[in-house]
């Protein structure tokens, strides 16, 4: 990973208390650092999360979600397709999972049926 990108990064997403969004993807290398994040105390303001089937949009709500539950912020998610129903769900380990989460700095394991998330 070029070290400029990352400087670059970590000026643009200073550490702190922010909602983490992921790592830093440059030239289809992924940084195993998960620097993007935004500041909590912007989280009050709209926003848009839009792309592709497939490219991760209720996933990320997902991700958004949780943090602001562990950060003590009422989440209410009208979810009409039941995209993000599956949130309240013990989540499961898989080969993807596990390899996507090495790559972003989270390491993922098991407590009992539930799959729980913390920064490495």
């Amino acid at each position: 990973m070029d070290n400029k990108v990352i400087a670059a990064a970590q000026t643009a997403f200073p550490a702190g208390n922010n909602i983490t969004l992921g790592a830093v993807v440059h030239d289809n290398e992924c940084d195993p650092h998960p620097l993007v994040g935004i500041p909590l105390s912007m989280m009050n303001r709209h926003g848009l999360i839009a792309g592709a089937t497939g490219t991760g949009k209720t996933k990320t709500l997902q991700l958004i979600a949780e943090q602001l539950s562990n950060a003590g912020v009422p989440v209410f998610l009208a979810d009409v397709k039941g995209d993000v129903s599956g949130i309240a769900a013990a989540g499961e380990t898989s080969d993807r999972t596990t390899q996507r989460a090495k790559e972003t700095g989270y390491g993922w394991h098991e407590i009992g049926r539930a799959s729980c998330r913390e920064r490495v």
